[in-house]
């Protein structure tokens, strides 16, 4: 075959491609029309102004474009109106904090109405785009009084938009479901979420700080048992100055670290998630639990002073005995939460102070929710430096172990600053440091099962120095195989694992008898 037949067949097959293309092309329909409109509408992607009064007759800005706000969904109707701060706010929750946020979003997505594209200029029948009977309205007045109903229709079948008129004009736009999102919200959407704010730092107090000063936990949850904790003041011992918070309720012990560090997050302040009910009724109160509340808060915000100023100030306590700086606190705001009950998702439904209104707020929001004595206090049984203790005494029914402690806190060497005797013998202060760390090691582990019966199997004392605060009696009673039951001096009663008690009298002996103290338990 030559070489010019080869290149004519080759052309015939290319036109005869194109012409099936370009048949094909032809069969297409015209994106231009639409099936619905007399004319054709914009297919354009760019957004198209649908409404716009964000400027005066003049051209220029208006400061507060819309005056009033009245939105139908169904059988539901609310308006916005100004309040008495001129600001917009739904008529029916005067006095009621306002979700400002939540106001202007609202206010400018009416102020200036943008959609993705105009579907049609007239329609043959509005039904097909849900506006026969719209599934809600937006009644605006603007600035110069005039008035624009926002007609909202239904959902794109491609779910590009949503369809949305202007009542008394003709064409159908598609706009962004975040746009009728932001317009038809429900009215407890604009009640204001902020509950608690912290207490302001006055400006010529460099380094202060808000803190939540103290609370008390009540409500269901505790059983009538409340937990009560404050920061530490001068005049606390230096057994509890060793800390910064202290619970003083149902019993005077130190905190869990992990519990403490959850309590004090986001301490200052508090925001809900939303409004559910305005003005609750009995029934209201009821449904949502606060008929018997499921948790209760009652605290104190402060802002500690960080510098000497010349401005009143209330002080945490008297004078110092300890040469510790007495703690000021100034702008003390008091509040109140109650938690009535907890959804199914997690979450709480709260009501704050003297807000009329119950209001969803989430678990992570409130740390205090959940916590108890049990799961508050740290597990040492007491939390006594050795340097605060005068003497331990261990008591069996073989008889009793004294062990005085003389301290020495002006030696250098570490060991000459402590002296052990028993039955006026001197033991090596090394080894006691060791089995100190033993009797610390015994611990609390979990609420009592039950009360103590019988005789302890051992009691132990810890007699303080002068200033070393209170003493400590502990006593040990047989549960089962693996723990025991230990009831302290004010009636404080939990269990602690039986080792760690027998371990303690076998490295006591240990000690007494010359061997190694292993601090370790099993």
């Amino acid at each position: 075959m030559s070489k010019r037949v080869r290149t004519l067949i080759i052309v015939c097959v290319v036109l005869a491609l194109l012409g099936g293309s370009l048949a094909v092309l032809l069969l297409l329909p015209d994106p231009g029309k639409d099936s619905g409109s007399s004319s054709s509408s914009s297919s354009s992607s760019t957004a198209l102004t649908v409404l716009d009064k964000s400027k005066d007759a003049g051209g220029s800005t208006v400061a507060d474009p819309v005056k009033k706000i009245v939105i139908q969904s169904g059988d539901v109707s609310f308006s916005m109106e100004p309040n008495g701060d001129g600001d917009l706010q739904v008529a029916a929750y005067d006095g009621l904090p306002v979700n400002t946020s939540r106001v202007e979003s609202l206010v400018k997505s009416l102020t200036t109405i943008s959609a993705t594209r105009k579907v049609v200029d007239e329609p043959e029948n509005p039904a097909d785009f849900g506006l026969a009977e719209p599934r809600a309205t937006a009644t605006v007045t603007y600035h110069d009084d005039s008035t624009a109903v926002l007609e909202l229709g239904s959902e794109d079948p491609l779910k590009e938009g949503v369809y949305l008129r202007v009542q008394g004009q003709s064409p159908v736009y598609l706009v962004e479901e975040s746009v009728t999102e932001t317009i038809f919200q429900d009215s407890l959407y604009y009640i204001g979420t902020t509950l608690i704010t912290a207490p302001p730092v006055r400006s010529d107090d460099t380094g202060g700080e808000a803190i939540l000063r103290d609370m008390k936990l009540t409500g269901s949850l505790r059983e009538g048992q409340p937990l009560s904790f404050r920061r530490t003041a001068d005049t606390d011992t230096a057994e509890i100055q060793m800390f910064t918070y202290v619970i003083t309720s149902p019993y005077v012990r130190s905190f869990n670290d992990t519990m403490l560090q959850s309590l004090l997050t986001n301490s200052t302040a508090l925001n809900a998630t939303t409004a559910v009910v305005a003005r609750p009724t009995a029934e209201d109160l009821e449904k949502y639990g606060f008929h018997n509340p499921y948790s209760v808060a009652e605290l104190n915000l402060a802002v500690l002073q960080g510098t000497d100023t010349s401005s009143t100030t209330t002080t945490a306590s008297g004078s110092s005995g300890s040469g510790v700086a007495p703690a000021v606190y100034y702008n003390v705001q008091p509040h109140k939460v109650v938690i009535g009950s907890k959804n199914d998702d997690g979450n709480y439904y709260v009501m704050v102070d003297d807000m009329v209104s119950i209001y969803e707020v989430s678990a992570a929001s409130l740390p205090w929710a959940e916590a108890v004595y049990e799961n508050a206090i740290s597990t040492s049984l007491f939390n006594k430096n050795i340097t605060d203790v005068s003497a331990i005494t261990i008591r069996t029914a073989d008889g009793e172990t004294r062990f005085d402690l003389a301290q020495y806190p002006d030696k250098e060497n570490s060991d000459d600053k402590l002296q052990v005797t028993h039955d006026g013998q001197t033991y090596p202060t090394d080894d006691f440091r060791d089995l100190y760390r033993v009797l610390m090691l015994v611990k609390r582990n979990g609420k009592a099962a039950g009360q103590p019966e019988g005789e302890p199997y051992l009691t132990l004392t810890v007699d303080p120095t002068e200033n070393g605060g209170a003493a400590v009696t502990a006593a040990f009673y047989k549960g089962t195989a693996t723990q025991y039951l230990c009831r302290l001096q004010d009636g404080d009663t939990f269990m602690v694992n039986a080792s760690a008690v027998e371990n303690l009298l076998t490295q006591m002996n240990n000690y007494l008898e010359g061997r190694d103290v292993k601090v370790s338990v099993s």
